[in-house]
């Protein structure tokens, strides 16, 4: 029984990737790739690199004015706003999966992903063909033991 609900999970996230592709736009900034999360650096006591348990559960896909994706059985969807060197994220929301299998972390994720994008002017950088880094703009008052929130994510080889 255990293994029959493990499949139909691994069904329904694999049903919802495809769907969530199919809203990915190609003349976006990063293209149509799907954008797993890596590290999210939201707190100074709190280690940034995701749990293994959560590694591969959690991505987002941009496109020229939305995005969306999961963490785990948690969807999640936002407004993006292009700009020059950043990306603007509004209306960051998250909501269960129906049928979905949640883990423990699923939500904790989507909340951190949430604190660190929603509502902010994100630099973003590509630190090689296959990573991206999304950041807030460091506090004047900074002190350097201190980090500044962002995400780091990794996709797949580029298609065609």
């Amino acid at each position: 029984m255990r293994r029959a609900a493990s499949f139909l999970a691994l069904g329904l996230s694999a049903a919802t990737v495809a769907g969530l592709s199919a809203c990915s736009d190609s003349e976006a900034p990063l293209g149509n790739s799907q954008w797993q999360v890596s590290a999210i650096y939201d707190s100074d006591v709190r280690g940034g690199l995701l749990p293994e348990a959560q590694q591969g559960r959690s991505y987002l896909i941009f496109g020229m004015e939305s995005l969306n994706g999961a963490s785990g059985c948690v969807h999640l969807t936002g407004n993006v706003e292009w700009k020059d060197e950043s990306i603007h994220i509004t209306d960051f929301s998250s909501s269960r999966i129906d049928g979905a299998q949640c883990l423990p972390g699923d939500e904790d994720t989507a909340d951190r992903l949430k604190s660190v994008l929603n509502d902010q002017d994100l630099t973003y950088t590509r630190p090689s063909d296959n990573s991206l880094k999304l950041q807030q703009p460091a506090p004047e008052d900074k002190q350097d033991w201190q980090s500044v929130p962002a995400v780091e994510f990794i996709s797949g080889p580029q298609e065609g």
